[in-house]
């Protein structure tokens, strides 16, 4: 029995030892969950108020990429192979990939997305560890995205990393913009933490 058709037969977390990207698109469930670093397939952390700030910061992309048609926006379900190692797969919490970078005419459907996207979302999960994360960031950036957002939902802030820059913290009323990736698109951070329910802050009486 060929290696591809065993593959097809098992969920990521049956897999041990090595994997390829190929092999991993076969797994009953696609290896969601799992990250494929190296060849091993690595299980992403997880938490209600991460899922949730991904989630979020994609439908407020996915707005503005709608309104523009400047590019395609994926959620956490969407494979990158776009790694020195090509037995590297990563998931974004949320991405964009400019029709520059993948036009219309040369876009493809099937597989993993083999461009690096310009903007990446990871948020901050209660079971990660900061060194961690900030691995998977250098990742992002030196495959070729310009900048990378990180949501900290218990703490409601978020982090902006670019390559060579000091790390930029956004507080609830700053603006999350891109003006040189995403032209036109702001979101105020205390927005993407908003809970259901919940009203915009009043500004103090000195408009601050």
């Amino acid at each position: 029995m060929s290696t591809l058709v065993e593959a097809s037969r098992r969920a990521a977390s049956d897999v041990k030892g090595f994997i390829t990207p190929e092999e991993m698109l076969l797994l009953r469930d696609e290896g969601r969950g799992y990250d494929l670093i190296d060849g091993n397939l690595v299980e992403r952390n997880m938490g209600r108020e991460s899922c949730r700030a991904g989630s979020q910061f994609t439908a407020f992309l996915s707005i503005y990429a709608n309104a523009t048609g400047l590019g395609w926006v994926y959620g956490s379900d969407m494979g990158f192979r776009c790694f020195p190692s090509r037995n590297t797969v990563r998931f974004a919490d949320a991405a964009f990939v400019s029709l520059k970078r993948s036009p219309l005419e040369t876009y493809d459907d099937t597989g993993y997305c083999e461009i690096p996207p310009e903007v990446v979302v990871e948020a901050f999960s209660i079971h990660d560890r900061q060194s961690e994360l900030l691995e998977k960031v250098d990742a992002w950036l030196s495959a070729g995205a310009i900048v990378v957002w990180v949501p900290y939902p218990l703490r409601e802030i978020v982090h902006e990393h670019r390559q060579g820059r000091e790390i930029r913290v956004l507080n609830s009323a700053d603006l999350i913009a891109a003006e040189d990736v995403l032209p036109g698109f702001s979101l105020k951070v205390e927005e993407l933490y908003r809970k259901p329910g919940q009203r915009p802050t009043a500004p103090s009486p000195n408009g601050h």
